[in-house]
């Protein structure tokens, strides 16, 4: 903890930077292949560096998931797919995510980063043939 408080001004905007970049990542790769995709986890106010992901696999046209009853609704977002087919397909990549995705860690580079998005997209292909 007491690293975490004497550097925070560096980790916080790095994990906040990378998470960004995770979740417009997933949301392009899959919208290019006809996905409707939409991650949460984004910053707000109480906590602008979020490196939260979640990625939600949408029945409906929606513009972002705002609650969890959304979520976790079947008739908006396949649970299922998220839960378990994606987190099958990205283990299979050598990622093992936890509720569509989940957080980004200080000890997390921009290769490891890019490696996850390149992973998406191969899955994103397979599922789109």
């Amino acid at each position: 903890m007491k690293y975490l408080i004497e550097n925070e001004s560096e980790i916080y905007p790095k994990i906040g930077r990378l998470g960004t970049k995770v979740r417009k990542g997933i949301e392009e790769i899959f919208s290019k292949y006809g996905f409707n995709v939409k991650c949460t986890g984004d910053g707000n106010p109480i906590c602008e560096n979020s490196s939260f992901i979640g990625v939600h696999f949408l029945k409906e046209e929606i513009d972002r998931v705002t609650s969890p009853d959304e979520a976790w609704n079947p008739e908006v977002s396949d649970c299922e797919l998220r839960e378990k087919i994606f987190k099958l397909a990205m283990l299979g990549e050598g990622f093992n995510v936890f509720h569509g995705y989940g957080a980004i860690s200080a000890a997390h580079s921009d290769k490891e980063i890019q490696a996850s998005l390149d992973a998406v997209e191969r899955i994103a292909i397979k599922w789109s043939e």
